[in-house]
């Protein structure tokens, strides 16, 4: 026959479950840091300003979540694509004129037939590389807990 403290089993079980929590969300840190640094390492356009590459940064949301995100206006063209579209020389009635240069040759219009892009998923991406890590960094964490 055997007998259990109820009081010890639960302040020891409270302790381990802080414990596991704890190396549950330092693997959520990491896992968004190698996510941030994947999108901007493995990028799928070419980058003209860098703008889209230094605004990919990770944050923790709360506890349980975190984000990566790039703060770039047009990342959201570069992960989706566009369609094709006209694009104004007119700017809110300022009778702008474009200018391109194609072929070497400069060119003036009033607008622009833009075919659109293709979309490039660099985020979608870096989140598909970094949930098996994340999975396994938790397997890690609760075998270490329990192994």
């Amino acid at each position: 026959m055997f007998s259990v403290d109820p009081k010890a089993f639960l302040a020891s079980m409270t302790q381990g479950a802080r414990a596991l929590s704890a190396l549950i969300v330092e693997s959520l840190k990491r896992s968004a840091t190698q996510g941030a640094q994947y999108a901007k390492v493995n990028t799928l356009w070419k980058s003209r300003t860098g703008k889209l590459r230094s605004g990919i940064t990770h944050r923790m949301t709360s506890r349980t979540s975190a984000r990566i995100t790039s703060s770039a206006k047009h990342s959201g063209y570069v992960e989706d694509g566009t369609k094709a579209h006209m694009i104004p020389g007119d700017n809110g009635g300022r009778g702008k004129i474009l200018s391109f240069k194609q072929n070497g040759v400069r060119y003036f219009r009033k607008e622009v037939f833009h075919p659109g892009t293709q979309p490039r998923p660099f985020m979608h991406k870096a989140r598909d590389r970094v949930e098996p890590l994340f999975d396994r960094l938790c397997r890690l964490a609760v075998d270490r807990m329990f192994g």
